[in-house]
């Protein structure tokens, strides 16, 4: 059986649909669950704003090293 999806018609009732659209907070949410280095490869250079975003602002960054040994 083959699916189809029909789009609203009215722009106003359309839901957010691209990662670009979400507020800074939640994005700031999404990416706490990933690794720093994880989002530094997927959002840099992707457009201006996530640039801004991981470079210029108070945006947290998690680094998780797993089996790196570091002697003390």
């Amino acid at each position: 059986m083959k699916r189809t999806f029909s789009q609203p018609e009215e722009p106003s009732e359309r839901t957010i649909n691209r990662l670009q659209n979400l507020p800074n907070e939640l994005l700031e949410s999404i990416c706490s669950y990933l690794n720093g280095p994880d989002v530094i490869k997927a959002f840099s250079k992707l457009n201006p704003r996530f640039d801004k975003l991981i470079t210029h602002s108070d945006f947290p960054l998690r680094f998780v090293f797993d089996g790196i040994d570091f002697p003390l």
